[in-house]
């Protein structure tokens, strides 16, 4: 199952309350990368990190590379690819 989340979730949600970021790359809102830290993430300072079925991204900046990564996972990178293309964005 897909697990995503951006801004602060990354850390209350999935590193805090489900503990499941626990020797998995991830990122988010970076005022809270000590929330990361102790919830076992290894963090990547990226806009948008996917360690296989789990999607974190940093805050509203990454917010169209973090749909452009749902969609790619969801329905493959040809379907995001194309709406980068039509957005005019890179991720």
């Amino acid at each position: 199952k897909l697990v995503a989340a951006i801004c602060a979730a990354p850390a209350h949600v999935l590193a805090e309350a489900a503990a499941v970021l626990d020797g998995r790359r991830a990122t988010g809102d970076p005022a809270f990368n000590e929330k990361l830290r102790v919830g076992g993430a290894i963090l990547t300072g990226e806009k948008v990190t996917r360690d296989a079925n789990i999607i974190t991204a940093e805050g509203p900046g990454a917010a169209l590379p973090f749909a452009l990564a749902l969609a790619a996972y969801l329905v493959g990178p040809a379907a995001s690819d194309k709406l980068a293309a039509k957005w005019r964005v890179t991720y």
